[in-house]
């Protein structure tokens, strides 16, 4: 496993590849697995890990995907003691994350403006 990914921590990898500056990135992040038909932790933070991996690095192990899945459903489960419990946790609506998609398109525009 290359060293980018062994010296990873769960708060780390969080904040790395999933931390998208939202009030409850954690809320945010299950939300938008619930919503897409997920209910398996697990399996959410697989799929994102395989995902989010190749957008970063472009390749990867599987030893180091599965390694990055493990970490983000560590900080999850760590996150979710800390609050209280499941029952603590306040998912966002659907409308909630399409204005926050709606908002983070539109300064991606608005971004791309500036530099044309």
């Amino acid at each position: 496993m290359r060293k980018i990914f062994k010296n990873l921590t769960p708060k780390t990898a969080f904040d790395k590849y999933v931390d998208t500056g939202q009030e409850r990135p954690v809320e945010f992040f299950l939300t938008n697995f619930i919503l897409d038909g997920y209910t398996d932790l697990t399996a959410m933070c697989t799929r994102y890990a395989i995902e989010v991996i190749e957008d970063e690095h472009r390749l990867a192990t599987t030893e180091e995907i599965s390694h990055v899945a493990k970490l983000l459903e560590q900080y999850i489960r760590d996150y979710v003691k800390k609050i209280g419990g499941v029952s603590k946790i306040k998912l966002y609506t659907r409308e909630e994350c399409d204005a926050i998609l709606d908002q983070d398109w539109d300064l991606v525009m608005d971004t791309i403006k500036k530099f044309r």
